[in-house]
């Protein structure tokens, strides 16, 4: 998995989160 996939999935999954 790409740097770039990981930072994303993580705003997506802090987002959901949030």
């Amino acid at each position: 998995v790409m740097n770039t996939e990981i930072i994303a999935i993580t705003k997506l999954l802090k987002k959901d989160l949030a």
